[in-house]
């Protein structure tokens, strides 16, 4: 595998888009200096203070009154008996019989209460003292409030239709955990280069294991694999994907375009079109604001989550168990346990975490070590809250996790 570098006419355009941003005076990070209180992940959902309805005044009483006793002396209308139905070419008309009048209700009689607001999530099947997280969010609909546990519901189910089996290598001749992780390194690197979105790579990497799972991939075609599967994930995630020509660039022409496609149809073909298997980032974000984290404790748990990415012993684990392991594993970091709300949203207790957030602790302590550092070296960025750099200070408490104390 090559190191490469980045194409001109993909650097081009991204350098056209990143300065045609900020001519448009797109956002700017605020810079964030020692000692600035963290900033949560999104604001608090904010109750409208309801208005008090205003009594009417005399004039607008009187004129109502008024109106009322001008309609009453108008002379009552004759009850049409039938209705003229026009046909399209408006040439027939036909006669149907008018509905029989229906019987007035006296509900003068009646007390009618005023129903209450139907509530978007079950609160009632909530444990004690666990809060609804999704109660707040009636008022916008993209966060889809009314559906958001039957969707995650959803989501954990498509983990059960996906699996990826445990030690999925042992019968391949060619492939070993090794191969796989220098494999998603330098896609990490390409990742890097066009700018995709970290859904891209996460997809990238469960489509390899899955593949790997179900053929026998001689070792000549393993980088072949993961730029089949970087490109159709692209195309799956991104709005303006690379195209094939990228990716055969970055292979430094090892293999040809209608290489590239042919293996994409193949694994296409191989994974029966399905790529809908749920990814970590899913579910971080969920159990991220069951937690109200801020935006330090997310980042740490997704860099967490992408070093996972090079972890073979972890390929097979769980999306939403990733997800909530690294969430606990920021969370310790910073001092904070795990708690009831976590443990029902995240669906997971501490106890079952622990082997998990034990293997993730010892990669953060060796991300700076060895070959692989591109994850390493990415979350160095002050963009990304510098959390690489963050962990490694705090090294005492992660050997303690990981056992190494």
């Amino acid at each position: 595998m090559t190191t490469f570098t980045r194409s001109a006419r993909w650097a081009s355009s991204a350098a056209s888009s990143t300065e045609n941003a900020s001519e448009r005076g797109g956002f700017k990070k605020p810079q964030v200096t020692q000692g600035t209180q963290r900033v949560a992940l999104r604001p608090p959902n904010k109750v409208q203070p309801v208005q008090p309805a205003l009594k009417p005044s005399k004039l607008q009483t009187s004129f109502s009154q008024s109106s009322a006793a001008a309609k009453s002396l108008e002379p009552k209308k004759a009850t049409l008996r039938s209705r003229t139905v026009v046909t399209a070419n408006h040439a027939t008309a036909k006669e149907l019989p008018a509905a029989d009048p229906v019987a007035s209700l006296d509900v003068a009689g009646l007390c009618v209460e005023p129903m209450e607001k139907p509530s978007f999530s079950s609160q009632l099947l909530l444990p004690d003292g666990v809060p609804d997280i999704d109660s707040g969010d009636r008022d916008e609909p993209q966060l889809c409030a009314q559906y958001a546990k039957d969707i995650f519901d959803y989501l954990v189910s498509l983990e059960e239709a996906f699996p990826v089996k445990d030690q999925y290598l042992r019968h391949s001749p060619h492939i070993t955990g090794d191969m796989r992780a220098i494999l998603v390194n330098w896609l990490m690197q390409v990742h890097k280069r066009f700018q995709l979105l970290p859904e891209t790579l996460f997809l990238t990497v469960s489509v390899i294991d899955r593949f790997l799972q179900a053929e026998c991939v001689p070792r000549a075609k393993l980088q072949l694999v993961g730029a089949a599967s970087m490109f159709l994930s692209a195309k799956y995630e991104e709005m303006y994907a690379p195209v094939v020509e990228d990716f055969v660039y970055v292979t430094d022409g090892a293999y040809s375009k209608g290489e590239v496609l042919r293996m994409e149809k193949a694994i296409l073909s191989r994974l029966d079109w399905s790529l809908g298997r749920p990814i970590p980032l899913h579910f971080l974000r969920r159990i991220s604001k069951a937690g109200q984290v801020d935006i330090v404790e997310h980042s740490l748990a997704k860099y967490a989550l992408e070093l996972s990415l090079l972890c073979y012993e972890l390929s097979w684990v769980r999306p939403s168990q990733l997800a909530a392991a690294a969430l606990c594993l920021a969370l310790q970091l910073d001092g904070k346990a795990w708690d009831p709300t976590l443990t029902h949203y995240g669906r997971y207790s501490q106890a079952q975490l622990a082997p998990t957030v034990a293997k993730m602790a010892a990669l953060l302590l060796d991300a700076d070590k060895g070959k692989h550092t591109t994850t390493y070296q990415k979350f160095k960025s002050s963009r990304l809250e510098a959390v690489s750099t963050l962990a490694l200070s705090r090294s005492a408490a992660l050997q303690k996790i990981a056992g190494r104390a």
